[in-house]
């Protein structure tokens, strides 16, 4: 293999070790998974213009520094699932990546926002289960008509407000189980027709809009939960 096809990713581990690896530059998709990396330098990636999916699940990571991935037009899937992250240095936008898939589950939380991470509106799977989140923020939504998969529960999040949703027609999973939620306005749920699966805990109060309590075309997951709804 010409060296000059290929990346060499530097990185530490839980036992100070310092390690490298080398990767064809040419290749799509790139695991490091599992190697107890506590930290890494992706500025490697940078010139991987074929890259488009990033596996770093299972690591024990403490922050991150995505910035060089904002060169990597083609990546559309980033998996640090499973890490110890405390902090996350954001890509440049708006230029960077158009994600179709990101997965942040069992992160325990970071201090970046997580619309600061989804740099476009391709975005189809989002998966933040399993942290410490406290609250949820779904504006950068809007411009996601796309999303399929909004997952997260195992959290700690109070408050979260769904409306943002009503602008993704497609959503087929919305989990938000095992979240101290109070009370939880689902009116917007009588616009997503193609959801398969909705979860929340059972003593949940779930409120909505009065106007769509007789409505002819009702979704087929409203039917599941109508009879716990306080209309308001």
């Amino acid at each position: 293999m010409d060296m000059m096809r290929r990346a060499i990713i530097r990185y530490k581990t839980d036992m100070g070790e310092d390690l490298e690896t080398q990767i064809d530059s040419s290749v799509n998709r790139v695991e490091l998974e599992g190697l107890d990396i506590a930290s890494i330098d992706l500025s490697a990636l940078a010139s991987m213009n074929s890259l488009e999916e990033l596996s770093l699940k299972n690591n024990r990571m403490t922050q991150i520094d995505l910035r060089p991935l904002s060169h990597c037009r083609s990546l559309r899937a980033i998996d640090i699932s499973f890490n110890r992250l405390e902090y996350i240095i954001p890509m440049y936008l708006p230029n960077g990546p158009q994600f179709e898939s990101i997965d942040l589950s069992g992160t325990t939380g970071t201090t970046v926002k997580v619309s600061e991470l989804i740099p476009g509106n391709e975005l189809r799977w989002f998966y933040a289960q399993h942290n410490l989140l406290k609250e949820l923020d779904l504006s950068w939504l809007i411009a996601s008509r796309d999303l399929e998969y909004l997952v997260v529960s195992n959290n700690q999040i109070r408050h979260i407000n769904l409306r943002p949703l009503m602008c993704t027609p497609r959503l087929r999973y919305l989990l938000l189980n095992n979240n101290p939620i109070d009370t939880l306005d689902v009116t917007p749920l009588f616009y997503l027709y193609d959801l398969e699966a909705f979860s929340v805990d059972v003593d949940v109060r779930l409120v909505a809009d009065r106007r769509f309590r007789y409505g002819p075309d009702q979704p087929l997951h409203i039917a599941k939960i109508v009879h716990k709804i306080e209309w308001v």
